[in-house]
C-alpha cells in the first residue's frame, strides 16, 4: 500500500542527466566539531545513556566512534558506511550499491518510514529542519522497526551544500513545500524561500548519475514556477581564468540539467467534466 501510495503522489518526476561541469561548491565542514554536535545531541536528547545501559551496557563512547566513522573528513556523511554499521559495502550487497533516498522538509516522518519499510532494499535519509519533528521521526522510525532508516536535522540548504556527498542519492523528494509566499504578492519577502535555482543546483550535484527528483504539491500555480526553475538550470562551464559562469555557445546550447516529466492525472471520474477535474487538482 505504502509503495502504491509514493507511486500514485509523483506530481513531476524529474530525471538528472550526468551533466559534465555540474560541480557543488562547499565549504569544508570541521568532521570532528560535527561529530561531536551529533554525539552530544543523541546523549542530552535522545536518551543515549540509559539506552546503551539496556543494550548490555554497550559504552556511549562506541557510538561516537561509530558516527565519526560515517563523517568524513570534509564534514560529508558517508552514507553506506552509517548505514552499514560504520564499515561501509551497505547491508545485503557485496558491492555497497544499496541506493539512497532522501526527503526533504520530512515533517514528522511517517511518509518516509513508510517507504522505508516497503523499500528494503534501500536506504532512506529523512531530512528536517524542526528538532521537534526530527525528534519524532527518530522515534517513530525505531518504535516502527526501519532500520533503513536516518533522521538528519539541519537546514536543507546548508546540508545539501556542506554534506551531502556529490552522487551519493539515487532520488531526491519533495513533498507539499512550501511556496515562498502566500499572499500571491512578488514583492513579498522571498529571503527564506528554498526551492531556489542555487539549492537546485546542489541537489543535482547529490544525485547520482540517471537520480531523479521528484516533487508533489496540490498547488498548480507554485509547481509551474518551480517547473520553469528546473528548466532554465543549464551547466556551469568554467573559462580557461578558472571563473565560473554561462559562457556565450557552450552554455547557451547546453541541455538543462534536469529533464521533467509530468505526471499523468486520474481519469475523470464518470460524470464529472474535464473542467473540474483540472480545476479540482485532480490533473498533473
Amino acid at each position: 500500500a505504502a509503495a502504491a501510495a509514493a507511486a500514485a503522489a509523483t506530481a513531476a518526476a524529474v530525471k538528472a542527466k550526468a551533466a559534465a561541469g555540474a560541480e557543488k561548491a562547499r565549504d569544508p565542514e570541521d568532521a570532528e566539531g560535527l561529530t561531536d554536535r551529533l554525539y552530544d545531541r543523541l546523549r542530552v536528547t535522545y536518551g543515549l545513556e540509559p539506552a546503551c545501559q539496556r543494550m548490555n551496557n554497550a559504552p556511549p563512547q562506541s557510538v561516537r566512534q561509530r558516527l565519526r566513522g560515517s563523517v568524513a573528513d570534509d564534514g560529508t556523511v558517508d552514507f553506506a558506511a552509517l548505514f552499514s554499521g560504520g564499515g561501509g559495502g551497505g547491508r545485503g550487497h557485496t558491492d555497497g550499491a544499496r541506493p539512497v533516498k532522501l526527503e526533504i522538509c520530512a515533517g514528522n516522518g511517517d511518509w518516509a518510514v513508510a517507504q522505508a519499510k516497503a523499500d528494503p532494499d534501500s536506504d532512506w535519509v529523512a531530512l528536517e529542519l524542526r528538532h521537534d519533528r526530527v525528534y519524532s521521526i527518530f522515534s517513530r522510525a525505531v518504535c516502527e522497526g526501519a532500520a533503513n532508516l536516518c533522521a538528519m536535522g539541519g537546514d536543507a540548504a546548508r546540508v545539501m551544500r556542506r554534506n551531502v556527498r556529490p552522487g551519493s542519492v539515487q532520488h531526491v523528494f519533495i513533498n507539499f513545500p512550501e511556496p515562498p509566499h502566500h499572499s500571491g504578492d512578488a514583492a513579498a519577502d522571498n529571503r527564506f524561500h528554498l526551492l531556489t535555482p542555487a539549492f537546485f543546483r546542489h541537489v543535482h550535484a547529490a544525485l547520482a548519475p540517471g537520480g531523479g527528483l521528484t516533487l508533489f504539491s496540490d498547488n498548480h500555480r507554485y509547481m509551474q514556477s518551480l517547473a520553469r526553475t528546473l528548466a532554465e538550470l543549464l551547466p556551469v562551464v568554467t573559462t580557461s581564468t578558472g571563473d565560473a559562469g554561462h559562457t556565450a555557445g557552450a552554455a547557451d546550447s547546453a541541455e538543462p540539467l534536469f529533464s521533467a516529466e509530468a505526471a499523468k492525472g486520474r481519469k475523470p471520474a464518470e460524470g464529472t467534466t474535464k473542467g473540474a477535474t483540472e480545476d479540482g487538482g485532480g490533473g498533473g
